[in-house]
């Protein structure tokens, strides 16, 4: 990873996915057209798609570094959600897909120690990541901003227990699960209130 961090710069170009899932590799034309303008020497792919058109980049010669940015296990999740939802690619060819990622860049991000750990299980990694959890700095947030609310001000008290959850309404939420685990703990007076 010192390769990267001595070699890399503060300049980052944030490119977002042309059309639809079902063509992610006619994004490949982009990303060789930026690699022509920009000239960078490696690049950091979030997501196993990414990872593979970064991939076909180095292939190509235009980066010599590919990071592979994994914030999820992508193979289980298509397993447990996206399948379902007429996905246009097989179950392997996205096993293949996130393994060839993972295996064949030439570092990883991992979001936690246990994705590492799903790394291990599935593809036999044997890598050395650097992981980056999801969470949020709390030196980042300004309290003199005025934006924080306080318990009083949502009408609950200091003794109340607060359940937080911050979810989107997508499949992937899993939100059956998820209102099954809150009525059980609401059931078992754990929790008195939930705020969503």
């Amino acid at each position: 990873m010192e390769l990267f961090k001595s070699s890399s710069s503060t300049d980052v170009l944030v490119l977002p996915s042309i059309g639809s899932l079902r063509y992610w590799k006619l994004n490949v034309f982009v990303l060789y057209i930026c690699s022509i303008l920009y000239k960078p020497r490696s690049i950091i792919c979030r997501s196993m798609f990414a990872t593979s058109m970064g991939l076909a980049l180095k292939r190509l010669g235009r980066v010599s570094h590919v990071v592979h940015d994994g914030r999820g296990a992508e193979f289980a999740e298509w397993s447990e959600y996206l399948s379902k939802d007429g996905s246009p690619f097989s179950l392997a060819y996205i096993k293949e897909l996130e393994r060839n990622a993972v295996l064949a860049s030439d570092a990883q991000f991992s979001v936690s120690k246990e994705l590492v750990k799903y790394w291990n299980e599935h593809y036999n990694y044997k890598g050395n990541p650097v992981v980056i959890p999801c969470t949020v700095n709390p030196a980042s947030i300004d309290s003199q901003t005025g934006s924080s609310v306080s318990r009083d001000d949502i009408g609950f008290s200091q003794e109340d227990v607060v359940l937080l959850s911050s979810l989107s309404k997508s499949d992937w939420q899993s939100l059956e699960g998820i209102e099954e685990g809150i009525r059980k703990l609401l059931d078992l007076n754990l929790v008195s209130n939930y705020l969503f």
